[in-house]
């Protein structure tokens, strides 16, 4: 879908063994770690974006007021 969304990383690893390991594991020399700039995203296929943000609302509640 072409959907960028910038998230913090830090809840996504601590609530995924895959993101967690995706973003500890060393990359391959000269070659930037998917999800370190704009550039270089996470690319998610089989994930709408739809559902994509429904998880972000899960890991990231808006505050009540």
């Amino acid at each position: 879908e072409n959907v960028l969304f910038r998230v913090p990383k830090e809840r996504l690893i601590e609530n995924s063994d895959v993101f967690e390991t995706m973003f500890t594991l060393p990359s391959g020399e000269g070659e930037a770690m998917e999800g370190s700039s704009i550039d270089h995203p996470v690319k998610l296929q089989g994930l709408s974006s739809t559902e994509f943000r429904a998880l972000l609302d899960v890991l990231y509640p808006s505050p009540t007021a």
